[in-house]
Parts: structure tokens; sequence; C-alpha cells
């Protein structure tokens, strides 16, 4: 009984455990005022374009946001960089949200001084200043618990977005005053009595108007609206194959629960099978026996969600903490146990209890008088037989996705990430002046190379596979008319010494130099892919300003190691000016050891500069490009490894139920010469069979399973020969399993079994 117990804790809580992470991954709903009406316009929208979209009628409340990078702190010490929003003034109010302490700004505060902290800041701040960035904020209010559009990235702060315009803050110059200039995520509620295909006609005409008055910055932009579910389904990087191997995962290791719990209890029915046909036998209803395994089962399902739910909180939290990326902001998942969870918890343990009460009962129903002894139930092997199928298609998904992670390691992503440290840091918000920076950088670089065990240093506005990226608007000029290449586009501002620390090829051209000035013609590098629109020597507008492709690089993985080809440019830092920029040291020995170093370099020059995403390079790949297929990993060889091992607890089960039945047959054999080896050989025979039917379908299943991954997961293979070794040595396990009961029996002295019953 006690094993039925442990049986049904493991299953319901790592059913609960994987059930809220998904939840909280894909399934759960925004923590806002009628989520069920949120809609979003994917892709990055402008200021202007988004005041335009404002004057819908069937979207209403539309809101738009933009994430910074602010340096708080105060005094002397270096500031830490935190992540949070610029937002519109009506953020708070068109979400329905409120403080949980003091008050969140309204439309009226568009360009005021004023912060919302995230959750979690103490409230002792509220009311109190606050040097952010180059200026000091008045904090008047922290946000409510979870709250947040983002379910994995958690911001810190909230601030009105004029404070750009008004220039409490420096900024990119009239970056609101720019159609061209897209950095905002925008998103909005269906108006009431409006259908979601009527607010996609109306945004998508808007933008072809739009498109037509603004032909410069607007030729070929589309806009449409999508619903929470549709803009998480088309996610980048995409986290529903993840939610959904989860899920699945849940139903399986519920599956196996259910089925080993209803084995043991119909175990245990079995051995009570004479003293079932004595109360049939005294009058007693096949109802009655019924309503009593039902109470039994009830009892053990009680007892195993008591021990159930303190390890499926303990399993949640784990899977959480694997579900991060190496960057200094916060990005992880919160998984809860709420009302929906509870839902899962009822559904689950309904179906264990109805397993665990139908099992036994459906052996006393067929249970005869006079031949209870000789009956031989199959419900037993063919219990342990789905737990191992299930088992096997958990192991061939988990070889899949190990070998989609070797294969992602072995991707060549165009340049090197060893050897490379990468520190990042915004002096304009420490207060220098844009002349002040660009010297600021020069003396790093300068300082940064006379260290021992630096071999180069360069800056880059973004660190490769990174979470920070710069988008761009690339258009092609050729005989004097304007062919838009690529809206979805995104670029990097190097210095010269870029391309050689990186190892990144050039494959026609030059690369940037002391010809590329302030004053000279402005320079551009773009890669292959982009160079099938816009060669050497052609002119292309970047964001609107005109520049000279001068060389074209090799084809990268900017982002994902699992990403498409797509076009890329770079500029010169010295004519492209970026207040935030990636210190890139190419280092010998041990990278992170350097880090230090480099550290007390940039604090030496200015011991108040906020530095951030100090690390070596190389763990982008480590942790952060592959980061969801290791968690799924991570998920399957954990919970798969609980899976597999319940399943062979079934086995273990199913095979002394048959010997503790044939027990007297047993003694029978071994007192007309049986060997002991021939007994083990016979009594694993029987439950043999149903395991190795078990394993079948395990393989079947498993095949769809990997089949399934590949058309969601870009990198699993579809077959591999590997997955069926995988249900090989689950067989033999189970066959491991097995023997120890068999054995026990056959080792048993003959006059024993022969007075068994």
């Amino acid at each position: 009984m006690k094993l039925c117990v442990f049986s049904i804790a493991a299953g319901a809580g790592l059913t609960l455990a994987l059930a809220s992470v998904a939840e909280a991954i894909f399934f759960g709903p925004l923590p806002v005022e009628s989520p069920e009406r949120v809609l979003r316009i994917p892709g990055r929208i402008s200021y202007k374009d988004f005041q335009d979209f404002k004057q819908a009628k069937s979207v209403e409340g539309l809101i738009a946001q933009t994430q910074v990078l602010l340096a708080i702190g105060e005094g002397d010490a270096p500031r830490r960089v935190e992540l949070g929003l610029a937002v519109t003034g009506d953020y708070f109010d068109a979400m329905g949200i409120h403080a949980s302490h003091g008050r969140v700004f309204h439309a009226s505060e568009w360009r005021e001084p004023v912060v919302v902290l995230a959750s979690g800041a103490s409230p002792a701040l509220v009311g109190r200043e606050m040097r952010m960035g180059s200026a000091n904020f008045r904090v008047i209010g922290i946000a409510p618990q979870g709250f947040g559009l983002d379910r994995f990235v958690h911001e810190k702060f909230y601030i009105p977005m004029g404070v750009y315009e008004a220039g409490i803050l420096p900024g990119s110059e009239h970056v609101l005053e720019d159609r061209g200039r897209r950095f905002l995520t925008v998103a909005g509620r269906l108006a009431r009595g409006a259908k979601v295909g009527q607010a996609r006609a109306e945004i998508e005409g808007m933008a072809a108007r739009l498109e037509r008055e603004y032909p410069e910055t607007n030729r070929g932009r589309k806009a449409t609206v999508e619903t929470e579910m549709e803009s998480r389904m088309g996610g980048n990087p995409p986290v529903g194959p993840f939610a959904w191997l989860l899920a699945a995962m849940g139903a399986v290791i519920l599956a196996i629960a259910a089925a080993n719990a209803g084995g043991l209890l119909l175990g245990r029915a079995e051995r009570k099978s004479q003293e079932i046909a004595v109360k049939l036998a005294l009058g007693a209803t096949w109802m009655r026996l019924a309503a009593g395994f039902a109470r039994e089962a009830m009892g053990v399902v009680a007892a195993g969600a008591a021990l159930g739910f303190p390890m499926a909180w303990a399993a949640a939290k784990m899977l959480a903490r694997r579900v991060t990326l190496p960057t200094d902001f916060s990005f992880s998942i919160d998984p809860k146990f709420d009302a929906r969870i509870g839902a899962v918890a009822a559904l689950g343990l309904g179906v264990i209890a109805i397993t665990c009460a139908c099992a036994p009962a459906m052996a006393a129903r067929r249970i005869e008088i006079g031949i209870a002894i000789q009956r031989r139930s199959r419900w037993r092997g063919a219990l342990a037989a789905v737990e191992i199928g299930l088992a096997g298609a958990l192991a061939m998904m988990g070889v899949a996705l190990v070998d989609g992670i070797r294969a992602a390691q072995n991707i060549d992503p165009g340049y090197r990430v060893e050897q490379v440290v990468t520190v990042a840091m915004d002096p304009v918000q420490e207060g220098y002046t844009k002349a002040q920076a660009r010297a600021f950088f020069e003396t790093v670089l300068e300082r940064v190379r006379g260290v021992a065990g630096v071999k180069r240093a360069a800056l880059a506005q973004s660190a490769v596979l990174g979470y920070m990226r710069a988008p761009a608007r690339v258009q092609c000029e050729r005989d004097a008319a304007v062919h838009s290449a690529d809206d979805s586009m995104w670029m990097n501002t190097v210095s010269p010494e870029y391309f050689e620390l990186m190892r990144l090829p050039l494959m026609a051209g030059r690369g940037f130099d002391e010809r590329d000035t302030e004053a000279s013609e402005a320079a551009a590098i773009v890669n292959q892919e982009l160079a099938k629109r816009c060669g050497m020597g052609q002119r292309i507008r970047v964001n609107g300003r005109a520049a000279r492709v001068v060389g074209i690089a090799r084809n990268a993985k900017y982002f994902d190691l699992q990403e498409k080809t797509q076009p890329y440019v770079y500029l010169a830092f010295a004519q492209n000016f970026a207040s935030r920029m990636v210190l890139h040291a190419e280092v010998e020995g041990d990278a992170a050891r350097m880090i230090p170093a480099l550290e007390r370099v940039i604090h030496a020059i200015d011991p108040g500069m906020a530095v951030s995403e100090a690390r070596p390079l190389g763990e982008s790949i480590e942790r952060g490009s592959m980061f969801s297929a290791r968690a799924a990993v991570d998920a399957v060889s954990g919970i798969g490894g609980c899976a597999i091992a319940l399943a062979l607890v079934g086995v273990y089960g199913a095979i002394a139920q048959f010997t503790a039945r044939r027990k007297r047959e047993m003694g029978i054999r071994a007192a007309l010469g049986a060997s002991t080896a021939g007994l083990i050989r016979w009594a694993m025979r029987g439950a043999g069979e149903l395991v190795a039917i078990g394993v079948a379908g395990g393989m079947a299943a498993g095949v769809a399973g990997e089949r399934l991954l590949a058309a969601r997961v870009p990198g699993i293979p579809g077959w591999d020969w590997a997955g069926l070794w995988a249900v090989a040595g689950i067989l033999a396990i189970a066959a491991v399993a097995g023997l120890i009961p068999a054995g026990r029996a056959a080792r048993s002295n003959p006059t024993v079994l022969l007075r068994t019953e």
C-alpha cells in the first residue's frame, strides 16, 4: 500500500509541476483586466504610426512600450544597470492596473520624471528620489504582483516615454517624430461588440493608407492584429512546442501513475480472491464490493495527494530555475498553483481514483465461486505493458532532444566565440556628451589592449547570440529609385577591429578603417544574404541615412544557432554613434578569469561607470541560444527518469504478482526436477510477453513523438536509431526488475511452495 501511495504522489506531483510550468510559459492568461480581449500588433511600430492606429474604432486602449536600460544607484560607487520599460502615458489605465503601493502615472504626466517600480520593490521607496541614468526620478508607486505583458522578461521599472521628448533623459534625436524609426511594441484590447476579424481588417486598411501617404517610410509596411494566443504561437523563439511537450509529458506521467496505482491495487485484490469469493458466496453484491474498493481507492489517492503537492511545488521551482538566459536582466518564469492548476489537479486525481477503484472492482467481477484460485487475470500485466510503452516513448523523445542539441553545437556560427569576453557600458547615462563618450571608449580600448592576456579589443553595439539587438530599415538605391530591402532587418555598429577579433571573414571589399570618419561618406558592410539585393559599391539607406557598401561579410548566426539565413548590415562606429557599446576582448587562457581585470580598467577611468553583461561570449551558446532545448532535455531526463522508475515498479509488481499466483505450480515443477533457471524463464515468460508488447507500442509512439518534435523544434532529427537503443535499454532494465521476484520465488523451498494456498 505504501508503494501505491508513493506512485500516486510521484505521478500527481510531477503532473502538477509540469502543468504549472507549461501554464507559466504558454497557457496562462495575462495579469491584466479582461485578458481574453487583449490584441497585439506584431512587429515594431513607429510612434507616429502608433498614434494613427489609436484612431481605430474596433481596438480600444492601444498602448505602446519599448525596453530601456538605465543605470540606477547613488554616490560614487558603480551603479547597477536595470531593464525597464518606457511606456505611453495611459499604459496602466488602458490595462486596468492599479498600484499595490502609491499610484501609477497617467497621461497628464507624459513628460514628467516619475517612475513606477515593479513588484518586489520596497514600499519605503515610494515618494523618494532615485537616480536613473543622468536624471532624478520620483518614485510614485509600485506595480502589483505579477504584472507584465511579457511572460519571461521581468522589467524593474516603468517610466513615461515623453521624458526622452522632454530631454530629461538623452535619446536619439527626434525619435518620436521619425515615422521610419520602429522601436515600439503595441498592444490593445478588442472593443466591446467588435470581432477580431473586424479589428484585423481595420488595422490592415490603416496600414495600407499610411503606405500610400508616406511612401518613403512606410513602403512595404504591413500591419495586422493577433490575439494573445496567436502572438504566443508565432513568438520568437517559439515556446509553444516546449509548453506542449511539458503538457504531453504531464499526461504521460499521469497515465503511468494511474496504471501503476491501479495495477498495485489490482494485485492486492487478486491476493484476496478467496476472501472475495467467500463474500460473494455469502450474498455480498458486486456493487457493495465495488463501493468498498472505491473507498479504499479514495483513501489511497488522498494520501498520495497530500504527499504529492509539496513534491509538485519543489519540482516546479526546479524546472523554473532551468529556464534562464545568460543575461543580467530578470528573465525567468513564475509557475503558480492557481485555480487553473487546481482544476488540473482535480482532473488528474480523479483519473487516478477511477483507475484505482475500477481495476480491482473489475477483477472482482470476474471471480467465480469455486475457481477463484485458478482464474488468471491479465489486467496487471496489461497495465505494466502500458507503463513500459509510455516510458519508452519518453526515452526516445529524450534521445531526440539530446541529438538536437549536439547537432546545434556542431553548427558553425560564422565567427569565433571562444576566448572572447564581453562587457557593456553606456557613458551617456553617466552624463557624458557624445564627444566625451567617444573619447571614453577610445581610452577603454587603448588601456584594455595593454592588459596582460588580452590579444585584441573591439567595440560592438550588440553581442552575437545576445538578448539586446538593434533594428534597421534598409533600402537599396538603384538608378535614383529606392527599393525596399527588408523591414525586419537588424544591424550592428562596430569598430574596425571587430571583424578580425571575431574571425568574421570579408568575402569581398574592405573592412572599416581610418578612411571612415564623420566627414567622409558613410560606409556599410553587408552580409552575403543582403548583398544579393544591395551589392558592392551600391548606395543604401539605413534608417533613412545614406551609406555606401564597401564590403561583404560572411553570413553568420546572429541571435540563434538554428535561425534561417537573414540579411544583416554593419555600420562604422566612427560614423554612427551609439551610447551603449559592448567591449569585446580576445583573451588568452580562462576567459572568465579576465573579467575582473577588464572591469578594473574601466573603473580606473571612471569609478562610477556602470557595467553589465560581463561574461565569456561562449555562454551565449551554452546557456543562451540553446536554452529552450536544454530546458526540454532537463525536463525529459529528470521527469522522464521518474516515469521510467514508476514503470519499472509496475513491471516488478506484475511479475511479482504472477509468481505469487503460481507458487504452487512452481513447487510442482520444482519437485518434478525443473531447474532454478528453468523456473525463472517460465515465470518471466507470461509477464514478459505483455512487456514486449508494451515496448513495441512505446517504439511506435516514440517514433511519432520524434517526428512531432522534428516538425516543431528545429534541429531535432525525425528518426534516430539511438532512440531505439534507449527503448532496448529500458527493456533490459525491465527484465532485471522482473528477475528479482522471479528469482526469489524460484529459489524458494519446493516444500514451502507446495504448501502455498
